[in-house]
């Protein structure tokens, strides 16, 4: 399978699930770097979502991370998920 299209697949799945969690979606960035063997998601809110989308113990990133990690072996890539305000 295509590696590119899943980064764009995933891209794609974060940023949904990130707006559907969130009350400023305008503030919301998904990006990806690429490095040798991981590829970096990385997402940008503003500070007063940042705790809707880490949620209570971690449970909401953690899931989002899961997930993302399951997508990302259909498509043979290793990816991590990061958080930044």
């Amino acid at each position: 399978m295509d590696q590119h299209g899943g980064r764009a697949t995933i891209l794609e799945f974060i940023q949904k699930v990130c707006q559907s969690m969130i009350d400023k979606p305008d503030y919301l960035s998904v990006s990806y770097q690429v490095g040798e063997q991981t590829t970096q998601f990385v997402i940008e809110v503003h500070k007063d979502d940042m705790g809707k989308l880490i949620g209570k113990n971690g449970q909401n990133i953690g899931s989002i991370r899961t997930l993302v990690t399951n997508i990302a072996t259909k498509y043979q890539l290793r990816a991590v998920v990061l958080v930044e305000e």
